[in-house]
């Protein structure tokens, strides 16, 4: 078993898995089919702290959507 088979975080078992780099290729290639998996990807990204160690352009998206109200940290 890996480290992510016994992670404990709140709610974790109820999520789907996260597709880490297939999310970064379709943000970055503008191919992302919604605006929701626009959130939904960030999100995972602020709860699983990758957005603060991401390149920079992570950071201040995640941190603008948390403003906008769209995601919360």
């Amino acid at each position: 078993m890996g480290a992510l088979d016994n992670m404990t975080i709140a709610g974790w078992e109820n999520r789907r898995k996260f597709d880490l780099v297939g999310f970064i290729i379709a943000y970055e290639s503008g191919e992302l089919e919604s605006e929701s998996a626009l959130i939904e990807g960030f999100q995972h990204l602020i709860d699983s702290g990758q957005a603060w160690s991401l390149q920079g352009s992570y950071g201040r998206m995640a941190r603008l959507l948390i403003e906008q109200g769209a995601c919360h940290e």
